[in-house]
């Protein structure tokens, strides 16, 4: 499995075609895992890079995260496009990804050539949105307090229904649900998505 070491943490990443940079940047929760059928299809038209952001997955640290900023995922995708000599890119994020790519776009814009948002989580813009986030977030602390590892099936649960985590294949159920530590460290961190103190553009 290749990794980088970027930043103090080893992201797991891979590489699909050859051309234009395209990096694909995960929800929340997730992994690079639900990107491989889009990776291919992406890799006919350039070099596309995805990969499990930190504290997710093949990235996760033998002790969990206490917390995970916003900042931290930004340095992360910027460090390993310069690592991989891959900028500027075509940033991908879907959800949580898309925060992070806006972020990434605002603070090194040298490395990206152009952002493709697919419902960016971005929930402060509008005042309906942002209380939405605000009650999936105390309903996720609160339905996972006893057992933290139900915070991603919580998060998929309220956000997206019963039904949606119901239908998952038990080993994706199983994958998801082991990003809750890193679900856990975003809610408790600053200025991501479900966070206390969401980002917020001026």
């Amino acid at each position: 499995m290749p990794r980088l070491s970027v930043n103090g943490v080893e992201l797991y990443y891979e590489e699909h075609g050859k051309g234009i940079p395209l990096l694909g940047l995960h929800g929340t929760p997730s992994s690079a895992v639900l990107w491989e059928d889009a990776a291919q299809e992406l890799a006919l038209h350039g070099r596309c890079i995805i990969y499990d952001r930190r504290g997710f997955h093949r990235s996760a640290p033998a002790a969990p995260f206490a917390a995970l900023q916003l900042v931290d995922h930004v340095d992360d995708a910027a460090a390993l496009l310069a690592a991989l000599h891959a900028g500027p890119a075509v940033v991908i994020g879907r959800s949580t990804g898309g925060l992070i790519a806006i972020e990434l776009a605002r603070r090194f814009p040298d490395k990206v050539k152009a952002l493709v948002l697919l419902e960016p989580a971005l929930f402060t813009i509008e005042p309906a949105a942002d209380a939405w986030a605000r009650t999936l977030r105390r309903r996720v602390l609160e339905r996972s307090a006893a057992q933290s590892g139900l915070a991603a099936e919580a998060v998929i649960r309220e956000a997206l229904g019963d039904e949606a985590w119901e239908s998952l294949p038990a080993g994706l159920q199983g994958m998801l649900a082991g990003t809750s530590d890193a679900v856990l460290a975003e809610i408790k961190g600053h200025g991501m998505d479900l966070s206390g103190d969401a980002l917020v553009l001026t």
